[in-house]
């Protein structure tokens, strides 16, 4: 099997380049913002460099906290899955040539991660919130992140050649669960490489962002106080369906 017949890599190298850049403004905004401004923004550029792990960090913190500082809690982990979200469309943006209607899949869950923040922040007090520091610029872990690419890019072949669309479906949920960045670049890469087709495409990224909420909600559901499982669970609920939205006009329009 030869690997340049499986990935585009002018764009696999540009989304890369593009995640590590997100990460790094992240890592040097998270050290201006997380005091000098609220739990929003705070949430949101923590959220750039993981989602998933702001997610653990405010779960193991809730349990500790009074009721009210539960409830900013949960605003920051929405607007840290808000990153997750805008970093998705930003990588697909860059790493496909095809309909820009394929955005549409971002478009739902953005909208409704906003409505549920705006609600929420309007019912508490404005306090600012401190996140612990994160690394300005990982090189070994994009590097990493750039080998399992290829990896998951080739497994996903092999799958598709012993089992069909399922063994991509499969393995797409899975890398998801913990984050979106890998399984969505190598599905944007096999999309490039007409691997699979914009159909295919459109539901392996919405499964990708189902499977990443499924996972913060195990690890709210572990960690976490029980106010802020309730909460993360109900907006979950929201955001899942939102999701599926997004894909139903993903098949009407693209």
């Amino acid at each position: 099997m030869n690997f340049l017949e499986l990935i585009e890599i002018k764009k696999l190298f540009s989304m890369i380049f593009a995640l590590g850049a997100i990460q790094l403004i992240g890592g040097i905004a998270s050290r201006w913002v997380s005091v000098r401004s609220g739990f929003i923004i705070s949430g949101f550029v923590n959220g750039l460099v993981s989602s998933t792990a702001l997610t653990a960090t405010l779960s193991k913190k809730s349990r500790s906290l009074s009721l009210e500082q539960v409830r900013i809690e949960s605003i920051s982990f929405l607007s840290a899955t808000l990153a997750m979200l805008v970093q998705g469309l930003f990588l697909v943006l860059i790493g496909t040539n095809a309909s820009p209607f394929v955005l549409l899949i971002f478009i739902s869950p953005i909208f409704m991660t906003l409505i549920l923040i705006f609600i929420r922040n309007h019912k508490v007090k404005s306090i600012k919130a401190e996140f612990p520091e994160v690394p300005l610029f990982d090189f070994l872990s994009l590097l990493k992140l750039t080998i399992f690419i290829v990896g998951i890019i080739t497994i996903s072949k092999l799958l598709q050649i012993q089992f069909g669309g399922r063994g991509i479906e499969v393995l797409t949920f899975l890398v998801s669960l913990f984050e979106i960045h890998g399984s969505v670049i190598a599905n944007t890469q096999m999309l490039a490489k007409q691997t699979i087709s914009v159909d295919d495409f459109c539901f392996l990224v919405s499964l990708s962002l189902c499977a990443s909420y499924i996972g913060k909600i195990f690890i709210v559901l572990f960690l976490g106080h029980p106010f802020l499982k309730k909460r993360i669970v109900l907006w979950t609920g929201f955001i899942v369906a939102s999701i599926f939205l997004s894909y139903i006009l993903t098949r009407i329009f693209v």
